[in-house]
C-alpha cells in the first residue's frame, strides 16, 4: 500500500502528516511511545522528572526518529503534539492513567499550572483536579492567576465533582473579586468540612470579607476560630496579623497581647518580618508620632523585593500611602499609591486597588491638583455592592476635602450633612466630626464646632481625629478671644509629630493660622509646608515670600491652575470667582494665563463661568 501513489492523493496536510505519523509511531517501542505521549502532554524539560535515567537516551531515540528536533531545546511539532494527545485518548485505561498520572504530577512539582489545567482539560481526572489544585492554589493566588483558579473551578463543575477544596478556593477568588457575601458564605462552609490548615484558611477567607465589610466582631469571631485550626506556623501568623489590625482599628486593648504573640515566631520567614516591621510603624502612628511611623513603615518597604504574600504586601504599601498623607509628603503618596495599585492588578486584590485610588485623590488634593483629583474620586464616587463601606464613605471625605481646598466651605459643611456610616470604624467616625468642627470653626459657628468637639472626646486615641480636633481648637482660640498663642503652641504640636496634613486642611480653611506663624519660631515650617503643598496664593497674603522658582515649572502657578481646573469643570461658585478676582495674590498676568488656558477673552465670560457675579 504505502508503494501506491494513490495512497496519499487529496489528503489535507495535517491528514498527510497524521498519516505518516502513524506509519513512524506503530514502529517504535512501548517505552519511546510514553516518553512521546509525556513530550506532548509535559514537555521536554519536565518529562526528565517521569523519565529518569532513560530521558537523555529516549529523547536521543525520538530525535533520531524524527518526532522532535535534535538542537539544544528540544521542541514537539504542534501537528505531532495534536496527533500525540489522538493516540492517548485511544490507548489502554492503565496506559492513560500513568501517562497523565506522571505528567501532571511532573508539572505541579515545576509549577507549571496553565500546563497542568491543559492536561487536565483534555484528560478529566477527579482526583487530579482536587490534588493539583490542593498543591497550586497558595502559590497561584499569591501570584494573581485568578483566572486560572476560576477556570479550574469550571472545569470541576464539568465533571460534576463536589470537594470542599473547591468551595475554599471559590471562596478565596470572590474575596479578591469584591463579592464578600460569597466569599464568607463559602469560606465558613467549607470550614465546615476541612480540617487542619486548609480549615483554617477556610475561615480566614470569611474573616477577611467580613473585615472588609466593617464587621469588627465577626472578624474577631472567625479569625479565633482560624486560629484554632492551623497547624503551620505560616498560618498561624496570618491569623494573628488580621487579628492585629482589627484590634489595632478598634482600638481594643488586645492589641499588644497580639502582638507579643506575633513576635514570639521565628522571624525567618520574609513575610512575617515584613508584618513587624509593619506593625512597629502601626503603633507609632496610632499613638500620634507620625514621622517615626513613616521612618518605620518606610524600613518595612525594603523587605518588599522578598516578600510574595499579596495581602502582606497590599497591607504595607496601603500603610505607608496613609502615613505620607498624614504627614502631607504628597508626591510620596502618589507614588505609594501607584505601587500600590500595580501590586492590586499583579495579585488580583482588587480592593487594594481602590483604595490606591482613594488614596491618590488624597494626596492630589493635597497638591491641590483639584481637577485630576475629582477625576480620581470621580473613578470610585458611585458605590457599589462590592465597594467596602469604608472605601465609599472616605469618597465623601475626600469629597469634603476637595470643597475646603477650593475655599467652598459651606459645600463642605453641606456633604458632611450626608449620612456617612463608615461601617463600624470608630476612628473613621472621629475623622468625620474632626472635619465637622473644624469646618464650623472656620465658618464662625463656634458652639457648633464646639458640640463637636464634644462629641469627639473618645476620638483623641485615633491620629487623624486627634490632629483635626487639635487644628480645630486652634481656629476657636482665634476666634472672639484671639488667643494666638494657644493657636501657635497647637501647631507647634502637629509640626513635631509630623500630622501636617491636619495643618494644610486648617490653613487651607482658616488662613488666618499662616498669619499667626509669621514673625515666629514657626515661620520656616509653616512656609515650607505651604510651598509643598502649593499654596502659594496662601503664603503670599500672609506676607511670605516664597520664590516662583520654586515651584513647578508650569505655565500657570499652582494657585492658576487650581483656579483654571474649577472653572473648566464647571465646578465655579463665588468662592471660586473670589479667588480669581479679589485675591491680591492674583495678579493681572496670573489672570491673563487663566485666559489663555480657558480660551475666553473677558472678565465677564470667566464670571459667567463661574456662576458668580463679580463686581468691581
Amino acid at each position: 500500500m504505502r508503494k501506491s501513489d494513490d495512497v496519499t492523493a487529496g489528503l489535507a496536510p495535517d491528514e498527510l502528516y497524521r498519516f505518516f505519523a502513524e506509519d513512524l509511531f506503530r514502529n517504535v517501542s512501548p517505552p519511546l511511545q510514553e516518553a512521546l505521549f509525556l513530550l506532548a502532554l509535559a514537555g521536554p524539560l519536565t518529562t526528565q522528572t517521569s523519565l529518569g535515567k532513560e530521558h537523555a537516551r529516549l529523547l536521543a531515540e525520538a530525535a533520531e526518529r524524527g518526532f522532535t528536533t535534535s538542537n539544544e531545546t528540544t521542541s514537539v511539532h504542534p501537528l505531532l503534539r495534536g496527533f500525540l494527545v489522538i493516540k492517548l485518548r485511544t490507548s489502554e485505561e492503565d496506559t492513560i492513567e500513568r501517562v497523565v498520572g506522571e505528567a501532571v504530577a511532573s508539572l505541579v512539582k515545576n509549577s507549571r499550572w496553565d500546563d497542568c489545567f491543559r492536561v487536565l482539560q483534555q484528560f478529566p481526572r477527579r482526583e487530579l483536579i482536587i490534588s493539583s489544585l490542593k498543591s497550586g492554589l497558595t502559590e497561584m493566588l499569591d501570584s494573581g492567576r485568578i483566572a486560572t483558579i476560576s477556570e479550574w473551578l469550571e472545569l470541576a463543575a464539568t465533571t460534576k465533582l463536589e470537594d470542599p477544596l473547591l468551595l475554599l478556593a471559590d471562596a478565596e477568588v470572590s474575596l479578591r473579586q469584591h463579592d464578600y457575601h460569597r466569599a464568607r458564605a463559602l469560606g465558613e462552609r467549607s470550614g465546615s468540612l476541612l480540617d487542619g490548615d486548609l480549615r483554617s484558611r477556610s475561615y480566614l477567607v470569611a474573616a477577611f470579607a467580613a473585615h472588609f465589610r466593617d464587621k469588627p466582631d465577626d472578624t474577631i469571631r472567625l479569625t479565633s476560630l482560624a486560629l484554632e485550626s492551623a497547624s503551620s506556623p505560616q498560618q498561624q501568623v496570618a491569623c494573628l496579623w488580621l487579628q492585629f489590625n482589627n484590634a489595632l482599628e478598634q482600638f481594643v486593648p488586645d492589641t499588644e497581647p497580639i502582638l507579643e504573640r506575633l513576635q514570639g515566631f521565628p522571624n525567618t520567614d520574609a513575610s512575617h518580618a515584613l508584618r513587624l516591621q509593619t506593625a512597629k510603624g502601626l503603633i507609632l502612628c496610632q499613638t500620634g508620632q507620625v514621622r517615626a511611623s513613616i521612618g518605620e513603615l518606610e524600613l518595612a518597604s525594603g523587605l518588599l523585593p522578598e516578600v510574595r504574600d499579596p495581602f502582606a504586601r497590599t497591607n504595607l504599601l496601603q500603610f505607608l500611602t496613609y502615613t505620607y498623607l498624614l504627614g502631607a509628603r504628597y508626591e510620596d503618596a502618589i507614588e505609594a499609591s501607584e505601587r500600590l495599585a500595580a501590586d492590586s492588578r499583579e495579585s488580583g486584590l482588587r480592593f487594594a486597588g481602590e483604595y490606591a485610588i482613594l488614596r491618590r485623590a488624597a494626596a492630589l488634593v493635597g497638591l491641590r491638583r483639584l481637577g485630576p483629583a475629582q477625576a480620581a474620586i470621580n473613578r470610585i464616587r458611585v458605590p457599589s455592592e462590592a465597594t467596602a463601606d469604608f472605601v465609599t464613605s472616605n469618597v465623601v471625605v475626600q469629597r469634603v476635602r476637595l470643597a475646603i481646598t477650593a475655599g467652598d466651605l459651606e459645600r463642605a459643611a453641606f456633604l458632611l450633612l450626608t449620612d456617612i456610616k463608615g461601617g463600624d470604624r470608630p476612628a473613621f467616625r472621629g475623622e468625620v466630626r474632626g472635619y465637622r468642627a473644624l469646618i464650623a470653626a472656620s465658618l464662625g459657628d463656634v458652639d457648633r464646632s464646639e458640640t463637636e468637639l464634644q462629641a469627639c472626646a473618645n476620638d483623641e486615641r485615633y491620629v487623624e481625629a486627634a490632629a483635626l480636633n487639635a487644628i480645630s481648637r486652634a481656629v476657636l482660640s482665634l476666634r472672639g478671644r484671639r488667643v494666638r498663642s494657644e493657636a501657635r503652641t497647637i501647631i507647634e504640636k502637629l509640626l513635631s509629630a509630623g500630622a501636617t496634613d491636619a495643618i494644610v486642611m486648617g490653613y487651607r480653611a482658616c488662613p488666618e493660622l499662616v498669619h499667626i506663624c509669621v514673625g515666629t519660631e514657626l515661620e520656616t515650617q509653616i512656609a515650607e509646608l505651604l510651598s509643598a503643598a502649593r499654596d502659594i496664593g496662601i503664603a503670599r497674603a500672609a506676607g511670605l515670600s516664597i520664590p516662583r522658582e520654586a515651584r513647578p515649572r508650569e505655565k500657570l502657578s499652582p494657585r492658576e491652575q487650581e483656579v483654571c481646573d474649577l472653572l473648566s469643570q464647571g465646578l465655579g461658585n463665588r468662592a471660586i470667582a473670589k479667588a480669581l478676582f479679589i485675591s491680591e495674590s492674583t495678579t493681572k498676568v496670573h489672570v491673563r494665563h487663566i485666559f489663555e488656558k480657558l480660551g475666553v477673552h473677558s472678565r465677564a465670560e470667566v464670571a459667567r463661568i463661574a456662576g458668580a457675579r463679580v463686581e468691581g
